[in-house]
């Protein structure tokens, strides 16, 4: 009987194993559909969320809305899945697609909210807006792709700025910093301002020899003068500050004295050195003793410089001293310190890179916490020894982390946590690799068209020979 003949029953076997892999080809790929599994191949994983990025997300608990302003059919292949990440990583993320070009009144009224008196510049990828019910931030192509004077994109900067732009509209009111000036202090350089603008700080200005602290200021950002202050200044900065104020300090050596600011500095227990500090260790200098990589210790304001294996510089750098006379009440804690190879060049003639006798012995503290509770008035402030921690010189050689300091220590000082720190991404030297797409449609056809028809073959090839033997 046919059905019992040996080739029939091979045939059929064959026949019905090819139909059951075209089938399980079928179902895998209709479940990868429905639920959306994808991987990303690229090296620098930048179409994927990071974990610090996914576990921040997962603890927001309020509405948070992305505008993702970019003229239809232009869009960034890397936002766009991202956003679909951001999206799926919290029920508080709503993203929306607008084209400005058919929209502007939007992208005008967000500008405007997001205190851009200029528009916010579209570009080629288009441009993020982060919104809350307590503010707004917007992320350019700038942001994103940064590049260097040659034009060439430096890294990218797609899940950094946006991470940081949700982080900064989620916490609440920004805290409000004022800037100290009317004794010769340095002016605040634009890209700084820029950095603490786009970490949620409201930056205002004053001139405290004429006028007195404003009363929504939450820190006073303090550097050093120049000339000495006048009594009234310091009357008011001390009168705010054991009021319960905060403030941040970026100090330096003298140009000359300072008896008034001294007295200040000294009513809370320290002093600035007049020495510069010289690091012994190659390990904790970069090219010359005088460009000190400091010693991070166990502060707050420091979690992110820490966990990210930061590296910061401090280039002409003098010491805070922690004097033995002080308020009960006041506690001082070391932030940053040298190594105990540093020494203290009191010569301002001497050249030398090595220790001489008339040097001093380390360590040396280079950043100062200070706090003082008398009743119900908590102080607290942050001194650091050298003024290069904000200059614009020293950021193409560490990034941005001395910046992040400062950040930290700003959010530190007004009862918030640290800020989202976010590694960014090198650009790749490949195309993106990613499932999603048109890659994801070759292989789809793959599987779906190509291994089917491959065990089809397979099949046949199998049949005829077994029916020619």
């Amino acid at each position: 009987m046919k059905l019992r003949d040996k080739r029939f029953r091979y045939g059929m076997f064959s026949t019905v194993m090819m139909l059951l892999a075209v089938m399980l080809f079928i179902i895998v790929n209709l479940v990868a559909s429905g639920f959306n599994i994808t991987r990303d191949l690229t090296r620098e994983q930048v179409f994927t969320l990071t974990d610090r990025s996914i576990e921040f997300l997962a603890e927001l608990n309020s509405p948070v809305t992305i505008y993702y302003l970019v003229p239809t059919g232009h869009e960034h292949v890397i936002i766009s899945q991202l956003l679909e990440e951001y999206a799926a990583a919290s029920t508080y993320i709503r993203v929306e697609l607008r084209d400005p070009t058919i929209n502007p009144v939007l992208a005008h009224q967000l500008a405007a909210e997001a205190r851009l008196a200029g528009g916010i510049p579209i570009g080629s990828t288009g441009s993020i807006v982060v919104q809350s019910a307590t503010g707004t931030v917007a992320v350019t192509e700038l942001d994103m792709l940064p590049r260097n004077a040659a034009g060439e994109i430096t890294s990218m900067n797609f899940e950094p700025s946006i991470t940081r732009a949700i982080h900064n509209v989620s916490q609440g009111v920004p805290p409000v910093v004022y800037f100290v000036y009317g004794s010769g202090e340095i002016d605040i350089s634009i890209p700084f301002i820029g950095y603490l603008l786009a970490e949620n700080f409201a930056l205002r200005s004053i001139n405290l020899v004429e006028n007195h602290i404003p009363d929504d200021a939450d820190i006073l950002f303090i550097t050093m003068p120049s000339r000495d202050w006048t009594a009234a200044k310091r009357d008011r900065i001390e009168a705010f500050l054991t009021g319960g104020g905060r403030a941040f300090m970026a100090l330096n050596l003298r140009n000359e004295a300072t008896p008034s600011f001294d007295n200040m500095l000294a009513s809370f227990g320290i002093a600035v050195g007049n020495f510069l500090v010289l690091e012994g260790d190659s390990r904790q200098y970069i090219d010359n003793p005088s460009i000190i990589i400091p010693t991070q210790q166990n502060h707050p304001a420091l979690n992110n410089l820490y966990h990210s294996d930061f590296v910061n510089i401090l280039p002409v750098t003098t010491a805070l001293e922690i004097l033995d006379m002080r308020r009960p009440a006041t506690n001082i804690t070391p932030v940053w310190t040298t190594s105990f190879s540093s020494f203290g060049r009191h010569d301002p003639n001497e050249t030398s890179p090595e220790r001489i006798p008339s040097d001093s012995d380390g360590p040396f503290n280079l950043a100062l916490a200070i706090t003082e509770r008398i009743g119900e008035n908590e102080t607290q402030f942050i001194a650091v020894s050298s003024l290069t921690l904000i200059s614009d010189d020293v950021t193409p050689f560490v990034g941005e982390s001395n910046w992040l300091f400062v950040a930290d220590s700003l959010r530190w000082l007004h009862g918030q946590p640290s800020g989202i720190f976010i590694p960014r991404r090198n650009p790749p030297g490949m195309n993106p690799l990613i499932v999603p797409g048109f890659q994801a449609n070759i292989f789809r056809a793959i599987a779906m068209g190509g291994l089917p028809a491959v065990t089809l073959i397979i099949g046949v090839i199998v049949y005829v020979k077994r029916k020619n033997n």
